[in-house]
């Protein structure tokens, strides 16, 4: 990956107009708002890299800045100081040995024994790194790039400026307070009025204008404070879980809308299997959880959400799959909350006119 400045970012209006560019292209996701894109290419200013690869390869969560492990990786090998080679890859370590002016200044090793004793406290209990999706299917790369951050923060640090690789922040559980505030332009204009962006740290801007990627604070911060459960509740009630979704659904949020074609196709095998070919139901269940009648129209968070509570795997996938037992009855009782059951005749007799047998 070639480090493009090309495009010259040094006024606060240069990166208004160039971000906005970006948004309006839709190229990026059309859930990412303007000022969310300002605060990207103003990341990439901070770092040294040009607004399309700082739109493509960086993303903030929570104010804190994560890059991906290949620009990590061209930030190093592109530095005048600074290299590294790798020594072992595979999927049980990563061994890299980092060199300055040519000089070696030692080894970082990031291995999967390391991995597995990662965990975080999250409202749902306790989740172990080697847990997620990524971690599962792409093992040697994730080692890669935890032993590649290790290494910059050892031996190169005023290369990343203490900049994350991305997945790191995701051992990081998610707080949403009334702190948080989408950013506007004029936010973050008044931040940075008559000066020159380099004069203004990073961290001052994301201080001054704070962007999560959500769409709904308020929403957001109720659940938050009110679903207080972990797996081991399960199955979850209708209420509980719907929080749940939205919370889980929040975290996605920079994936974008609309869904893409391949997801729409998982999301739809797995509802199909699901509600055993119940269209009806079918329906009823994606308008409960996104507001919205079909899967086409809900947003990538919101497709992959449902597909992670289903369980469904679309890279193994299993013509024969079926939703374990917690999520059938959690269908189930979505089901009957959004279909009363309807007395027999019978029964209805019985009220109307009594026993007649008494």
């Amino acid at each position: 990956m070639k480090i493009d400045n090309s495009v010259s970012i040094n006024t606060i209006q240069d990166a208004i107009e160039v971000a906005s560019i970006f948004q309006k292209s839709g190229l990026f996701g059309t859930a990412m708002t303007q000022e969310q894109a300002i605060v990207k290419v103003l990341a990439g200013k901070e770092i040294g890299v040009g607004p399309f690869i700082a739109m493509n390869n960086i993303d903030i969560i929570q104010g804190k800045t994560q890059m991906n492990a290949k620009l990590m990786s061209a930030k190093i090998k592109s530095s005048s100081k600074y290299n590294y080679k790798i020594i072992e890859s595979n999927n049980d370590r990563c061994i890299l040995e980092f060199f300055e002016n040519g000089d070696s200044q030692g080894l970082a090793k990031f291995t999967y024994e390391e991995a597995e004793e990662i965990k975080s406290e999250t409202k749902y209990g306790v989740k172990y790194l080697v847990e997620k999706d990524n971690w599962k299917y792409y093992r040697s790369d994730m080692l890669f790039a935890r032993a590649l951050s290790r290494g910059a923060r050892r031996f190169a640090p005023d290369v990343i400026m203490g900049i994350y690789v991305e997945g790191e922040l995701d051992d990081i559980p998610v707080e949403i307070n009334n702190n948080y505030q989408t950013a506007s332009v004029d936010l973050i204009q008044n931040a940075m009025e008559n000066s020159k962006i380099d004069n203004i740290p990073m961290n001052k801007i994301i201080q001054e204008a704070e962007v999560i990627e959500v769409n709904s604070v308020p929403e957001i911060i109720e659940t938050t404070n009110t679903v207080n459960t972990k797996k081991s509740d399960r199955p979850f009630s209708p209420e509980v879980l719907k929080k749940r979704f939205k919370i889980n659904s929040a975290k996605l949020m920079h994936l974008g809308s609309p869904v893409t074609a391949n997801t729409i196709k998982s999301v739809n095998i797995a509802l199909q299997k699901l509600t055993v070919g119940a269209v009806g139901r079918r329906i009823k269940l994606v308008e409960y959880f996104t507001g919205k009648g079909s899967t086409k129209d809900i947003s990538e968070a919101d497709a992959q959400t449902l597909i992670k509570w289903m369980g469904f795997d679309p890279k193994t996938y299993d013509p024969n799959w079926t939703a374990d037992s917690f999520v059938q009855k959690e269908y189930e009782l979505i089901i009957a909350m959004l279909e009363p059951k309807q007395e027999n005749e019978e029964d209805l007799a019985t009220k109307l006119f009594g026993d007649s047998n008494a």
